[in-house]
């Protein structure tokens, strides 16, 4: 089964807090794991392009994302 990976070398803790805390009712982020700087979640429904595509603007539109660097993928 595939996964949301998001590698930030910053600010973990943060995009930890904010995909658990995205309120949705049909879409849900469960954070599995961190292996380095990869953060590894569970999606429930939505899943590909449609996922990275949201991810990269929730943290976009935060004021500490709109400087990370980061990077997201469906692998």
């Amino acid at each position: 089964m595939k996964k949301l990976t998001v590698n930030t070398p910053m600010c973990a803790d943060r995009v930890i807090e904010l995909l658990q805390q995205y309120d949705d009712e049909k879409i849900r982020f469960s954070f599995l794991e961190k292996k380095g700087m990869k953060l590894i979640y569970d999606v429930e429904g939505i899943d590909g392009d449609e996922a990275v595509s949201l991810v990269k603007k929730l943290i976009r539109n935060t004021d500490w994302g709109k400087s990370l660097y980061f990077y997201v993928a469906w692998e």
